[in-house]
């Protein structure tokens, strides 16, 4: 075969090791914000809270249930605005908007209403939590950064304000300055589940395996139902090759079956250690879990190719594509099966879907330009 799929599999696997880590980071962060207090607020709570938590299954409902949301949408609205009408200085009122704004993604109309509840209350630390939320979900880092640095000035012992710039902080791989933040909240509070998280995950990232694994066995240690952290620490296990690391995704799987995360991790631990068609079924199991899970239908069409099962393979990405389809893997791994088959016209098709999805990969041009070669022979 031109291609080394046992390679790709491995890389695929500490790829996703990666991606756990940061989606576990991600997770994290918008959980604190979903169960800030701001989330609570009269009116504005439930539609708020379900429109983040359950914005996917609400393009399933019907015509109506569609209607009766967009009716409840507007008359949110319509009652903050007449609330606000007549009390202009009210601060909470104009969070309220805000969180309605920041729900619909409007981030320009939301942090011009958190600007003004913040001239009116300038000293609530929740109010900068949600503006630097704002410009983290608008791709303004930065921004959010600064936010937080003067809420930390603020508030110096705050340990959700310590923990929120220690996640912005590994985000932006400014390592020793979430280590200071981490260490903030560790003083104030030794055994803070979140801290010790934050820490494993740091520890990982700046690529001491054995140091984040310590972090995530205090945090089963006191708390075992913790099933992202069972997760956490059979990657770190799986990357020392500790056997134990299958147990802690059982564990993770035992405490909630619906954990896709889990299950992913087990199949490629799986799929890592030979037993390739158990995690193939694992992937197939976490498609009907959740059908939007693009990373199932990858790496189950990777262990397809690495079978030489080339039409199931093949469906596996075409899935993948109509999920995705700003993502090039789906039409690069179409172009590797075709290769294979020995079909490079349509592996140059896919080949150059994924180069024009993603002009700067240097894998994706030099698959085009290898099969322009194999077409000139």
């Amino acid at each position: 075969m031109s291609f080394n799929f046992k390679k790709k599999v491995n890389f695929v696997a500490r790829e996703m090791q990666h991606k756990e880590f940061m989606y576990h980071l991600r997770v994290m962060y918008h959980i604190r914000a979903i169960n800030t207090k701001l989330y609570r607020m009269k009116g504005i709570n439930l539609w708020v809270v379900t429109l983040i938590a359950g914005m996917a299954m609400s393009a399933c409902g019907d015509g109506n249930e569609s209607k009766s949301a967009e009716q409840s949408e507007e008359s949110e609205i319509v009652q903050i605005n007449a609330r606000i009408s007549a009390e202009p200085e009210n601060a909470e009122a104009l969070i309220a908007r805000a969180n309605y704004h920041y729900s619909n993604q409007n981030y320009t109309d939301a942090t011009f209403d958190v600007a003004a509840a913040m001239k009116l209350d300038s000293i609530n630390e929740e109010y900068h939590h949600l503006l630097a939320d704002i410009y983290m979900d608008s791709y303004k880092s930065q921004l959010a950064l600064r936010t937080l640095e003067r809420a930390v000035r603020l508030f110096p012992e705050s340990i959700e304000t310590n923990l929120k710039i220690a996640e912005l902080q590994i985000v932006l791989r400014q390592y020793a300055q979430a280590s200071a933040s981490l260490r903030n909240v560790m003083e104030i509070s030794p055994q803070n589940i979140d801290a010790l998280q934050l820490l494993g995950i740091l520890f990982k990232e700046q690529g001491d395996i054995e140091q984040a694994r310590q972090s995530f066995q205090r945090v089963v240690d006191l708390d075992g139902d913790n099933h992202e952290a069972w997760t956490m620490l059979g990657n770190l296990m799986d990357i020392q090759g500790d056997p134990l690391a299958l147990q802690c995704f059982e564990n993770a799987i035992d405490i909630d079956s619906t954990y896709a995360q889990g299950w992913h991790s087990k199949a490629f631990y799986l799929q890592n250690h030979g037993d390739v068609e158990q995690a193939i079924e694992i992937y197939h199991k976490i498609q009907r879990m959740d059908s939007s899970y693009t990373d199932a239908y990858l790496n189950a069409g990777i262990l397809y190719l690495d079978l030489s099962e080339f039409g199931s393979a093949e469906q596996e990405f075409l899935n993948l594509s109509k999920l995705a389809p700003r993502n090039p893997l789906g039409p690069y791994y179409l172009g590797v099966s075709y290769e294979e088959r020995g079909d490079y016209q349509t592996a140059l098709g896919y080949f150059n879907q994924a180069a024009a999805i993603a002009p700067r990969s240097a894998q994706f041009a030099e698959a085009v330009i290898r099969m322009r070669a194999e077409l000139n022979k």
